[in-house]
């Protein structure tokens, strides 16, 4: 990774009982949304020590730069770029590594934090080493494309593929010393690397908290096109996952689940032209494209 940015200097440890933190966040051709998310993070007020460090993930489309504007804004922001992973986990990753604080924050580059994120998710680690917040979908998001799945991460950490809880990665902050423990997130993983990370922690024995006052206004992906492809990757990572945690207890999906689910498929392709639909039947098309190309590609039944 190569660098640039303020050097975060020694810490500052002024406010005894909360963490320093790190955010950290991995960029992939993400100019046109990070000037907001690195705005929402310019007027937190957080009384301990803490920094941003933004992973320009092999972007083309000027990202580092955009994120090199705000230098003088933010105490303690530095850029690097990631040429090497494969990956968002392992980008992430590599980022973690440069940082110094006590606890790591993950956020994603088209969301806003909202007013005291870090200070309520700083208050939240110091009661908990692995929290996630509240994820808000009805800011940055129209009712239609809000309509096309139900909100995760909003009254609760929800259980993730019928397996266990698992926190959402543009929400999470977790204690840098139990995050090496387990061995930070799994670059091997595609998508979904902070539902295997989650469950990772819980079969260590970290239990995920909910920090309902600390809260991300999450952004779905709008467009047709972008939709399937999130969620057919989406699909191909829960076959991923089947594969490393069956053994842990992960369940395969049942065959009166796998019909009912392209049941589902037909009735929401049928009621595309009365109700507006075509969000939602994208959405269920991209998930069993994703997970018959995944079963296929692993040699596995998980459809």
């Amino acid at each position: 990774m190569t660098s640039a940015g303020h050097e975060s200097g020694e810490i500052d440890r002024s406010a005894p009982g909360l963490p320093t933190i790190s955010v950290v966040m991995s960029v992939r051709d993400g100019a046109d949304t990070l000037p907001a998310t690195l705005e929402s993070l310019c007027v937190q007020s957080y009384p301990q020590w803490w920094e941003v460090w933004v992973v320009d993930h092999r972007s083309i489309d000027g990202t580092a730069a955009v994120a090199a504007q705000f230098s003088d804004r933010l105490p303690r922001v530095t850029v690097v770029r990631d040429e090497e992973s494969e990956y968002k986990a392992g980008a992430v990753n590599g980022g973690a590594r440069c940082t110094k604080g006590e606890a790591l924050l993950f956020l994603d580059a088209d969301d806003l934090a909202a007013t005291d994120y870090l200070l309520h998710m700083g208050r939240a680690l110091a009661r908990a080493p692995f929290v996630g917040g509240r994820l808000d979908v009805d800011l940055l998001n129209d009712e239609r494309v809000r309509s096309r799945r139900s909100p995760l991460q909003n009254e609760r950490i929800d259980v993730m593929r019928g397996h266990l809880p698992a926190v959402s990665g543009a929400a999470m902050g977790i204690w840098r010393s139990v995050f090496d423990e387990v061995g930070g997130f799994d670059d091997r993983q595609g998508q979904l690397e902070d539902v295997e990370l989650s469950w990772r922690l819980h079969d260590a024995g970290y239990r995920a908290q909910f920090a309902p006052e600390a809260v991300v206004h999450y952004r779905y992906r709008a467009g047709i096109r972008e939709t399937f492809r999130q969620e057919r990757k989406y699909g191909e990572a829960e076959v991923q996952l089947y594969l490393t945690h069956r053994e842990h207890g992960m369940k395969r999906r049942t065959l009166p689940r796998v019909v009912y689910s392209y049941l589902r498929l037909i009735a929401l392709l049928l009621a595309v032209p009365r109700t507006g639909g075509a969000a939602r039947f994208v959405t269920h098309l991209g998930g069993s494209v994703g997970r018959l190309i995944g079963s296929v590609r692993h040699r596995v039944f998980y459809l």
